[in-house]
């Protein structure tokens, strides 16, 4: 049954569909001509056939009161009533309802309107259309539509009385478009800008072929607050960025859309900052899943959704921020983990995944900052560790991961600030630590790990400032050591390393407050020693013939804030002098110690070679 409270005539006035105001009833007739084909051969009784046919449309309602001739109206008044009747208008006219999926259009004229007026009552009036031409029905809502609400005056590109609906341009399209305010759009075939009645909220009904929104953070995405009905939506292979950017939308749908074909999630929900969750949509044809939820800031949770033929995974979720916990996801196809969990701040812990196929782990966890614990995941096939767990403070412990295909640690644990142990992993095949445990301050301890294949040491240690002492790991390749150790201000020794291939030692030891005396390293292809020890403040023993063989000559603050005594301070100066290099700069200073009179020779004869040098 349908409610007659909900079965509104609207008539076109200036193009756009008016309900008639304050309407009281409205009824609806159709009558035929009968054309007499009675014949003798009828036995006595009359026949006849239809032939022309006619419609009219009985309505009437209350007078509303207009108080100024500029008053903007938003329904049909008595007085734009009386002004079709009087101009002879040919009009066009809509019977339309909420509870029915069929809506009743046609033409006609005004051919009556009277109205009554009783003491202590409303003004009411009674009109007559009389139909010109044929009646067109029309559904509604085909089958399950694709429902969405709007805030029309948000912001966005359109007028703040309209929305943009955004399609991909390498999909096809032909749909129809019907709004809550009785408009009806049909055989739409790409992007349509609806113009309402009215500023504010408006539902938007789509059916027929509408394979995928696409707004790419731009045009009206800020316009969609909600999705509430998927209905058909999706049946495509792709939804490359069809939400991108739509911040203010939350689904309120409790359906969950077809979207088994789809093949590429590329961007679809990124940066939809208001979803707080999300359904368990059909996600088992997927293969891609890049920045799929990036920067949904308000996700808390996330549905186990099929994941079993997904191969990439970049940024996927990244900048989740409020995420919690996370489900079990088949994850055995994934090769390309980039940036995943990135920033997934909330996270507390994390399940053991496969991910077996993985190749690269680059900023994977990046500032999950909350995580305690990390599960033993199967890293086996993975090179690059760029960054991997980069800022995860919380961390106090690591599984003993395999890492045997591993090249690049570049900032891999780097802000691990909870670490206090670290285990013995295969770094054989590594050869870039750069930052690889930088900010590591509560690591007391350090593995014996393979470094023999590492070129690069630049900050890997630096601020580890509870590391008491240092294995005596393999760095025989290893060229860079800008500021490895710079800031462990808790080393008491150091260990006899190799140091053959060590060109830039900047930084190398500044600040090991706690060093007092130093072994005799190979510096025969180091170029620059600028602040090495700066800061060394416990520093009194120097081996001599540490700098022989050694052509550097930018020891620019090396020994600065020192407490050299006096024999080492000659060591240092005889075998920089040993070399009969030119030009240099050389600064000590710390402690009361002054160089003897062999030191001060020497340091004579590299100011007679153009050295700049300051000493005690």
């Amino acid at each position: 049954m349908i409610d007659g409270t909900y079965r509104i005539l609207s008539i076109k006035l200036n193009g756009v569909f008016l309900p008639v105001g304050l309407l009281n009833s409205n009824s609806f007739s159709e009558t035929s001509e009968m054309l007499d084909t009675t014949t003798r051969d009828n036995g006595g009784w009359k026949t006849s056939v239809p032939t022309n046919q006619s419609f009219s449309i009985d309505f009437d309602g209350l007078i509303k009161q207009t108080t100024s001739v500029f008053q903007i109206e938003t329904v049909l008044t008595y007085n734009d009533i009386r002004n079709l009747k009087r101009n002879r208008s040919l009009i066009e006219w809509k019977i339309d309802s909420s509870e029915d999926i069929y809506v009743s259009t046609g033409f006609g004229h005004i051919t009556s309107l009277g109205d009554s007026s009783s003491i202590e009552e409303f003004v009411s009036f009674n009109a007559n259309i009389e139909g010109y031409g044929q009646i067109i029905e029309t559904t509604k809502k085909v089958g399950n539509p694709i429902i969405i609400f709007v805030q029309s005056d948000n912001l966005g590109t359109s007028n703040d009385n309209q929305f943009t609906i955004t399609t991909n341009p390498s999909l096809s399209y032909d749909y129809l478009i019907q709004t809550s305010d009785g408009q009806v759009i049909s055989s739409v075939n790409g992007d349509y800008t609806i113009t309402f009645n009215t500023l504010g909220t408006h539902d938007i009904y789509i059916t027929g072929t509408f394979p995928s929104f696409y707004y790419n953070n731009a045009s009206d995405k800020e316009k969609i607050t909600k999705l509430k009905n998927f209905g058909f939506y999706a049946n495509a292979i792709t939804q490359v960025k069809s939400f991108y950017g739509c911040t203010n939308m939350v689904i309120t749908s409790t359906d969950l859309g077809d979207f088994s074909s789809v093949i590429n999630f590329t961007e679809t929900w990124r940066n939809c900052s208001s979803l707080t969750s999300f359904p368990l949509i059909n996600t088992g044809s997927a293969t891609n899943f890049t920045e799929t939820w990036d920067s949904c800031s308000s996700l808390t949770s996330f549905p186990s959704i099929n994941t079993s033929i997904a191969t990439n995974f970049t940024a996927a979720w990244n900048n989740c921020s409020s995420l919690t916990s996370f489900p079990l996801l088949n994850t055995s196809s994934g090769i390309g983990f980039t940036f995943a969990w990135r920033n997934c701040s909330s996270l507390t812990s994390f399940p053991l995944i496969n991910t077996s196929s993985g190749t690269n782990f680059t900023q994977t966890w990046v500032g999950c900052s909350s995580l305690t614990s990390f599960p033993l995941l199967n890293t086996g096939s993975v090179t690059n560790f760029t960054e991997t767990w980069n800022g995860c403070s919380s961390l106090a412990s690591f599984p003993l991961i395999n890492t045997g295909s591993a090249t690049n640690f570049n900032a891999a644990w780097n802000n691990c600030l909870s670490l206090t142990s670290f285990p013995l992993i295969n770094t054989s095949s590594v050869t870039n630590f750069t930052f690889a445990w930088r900010n590591c301050s509560s690591l007391a301890s350090f593995a014996l790990i393979n470094t023999g294949s590492a070129t690069n040491f630049n900050y890997s240690w630096k601020n580890c400032s509870s590391l008491t002492s240092f294995p005596l790991i393999n760095t025989s390749s290893g060229t860079n050591f800008t500021a490895t150790w710079n800031d462990c201000s808790s080393l008491t020794s150091f260990p006899l390393i190799n140091t053959s291939s060590g060109a830039d030692f900047t930084f190398a030891w500044k600040n090991c407050s706690s060093l007092t005396s130093f072994p005799l390293l190979n510096t025969s292809s180091a170029t620059d020693f600028t602040e090495t020890w700066d800061g060394c403040s416990s520093l009194v023993t120097f081996p001599s013939n540490f700098f022989d063989n050694c052509l550097a000559i930018n020891f620019t603050n090396s020994f600065k804030n020192t407490n050299l005594s006096q024999t080492s301070i000659d060591n240092i100066l005889i075998s920089i002098n040993s070399n009969g290099t030119s030009n240099g700069i050389f600064s000590q200073t710390g402690g009361s110690n002054t160089p003897s009179a062999t030191g001060v020779s020497a340091k004579n004869s590299m100011i007679s070679r153009g050295w700049t040098v300051t000493t005690n």
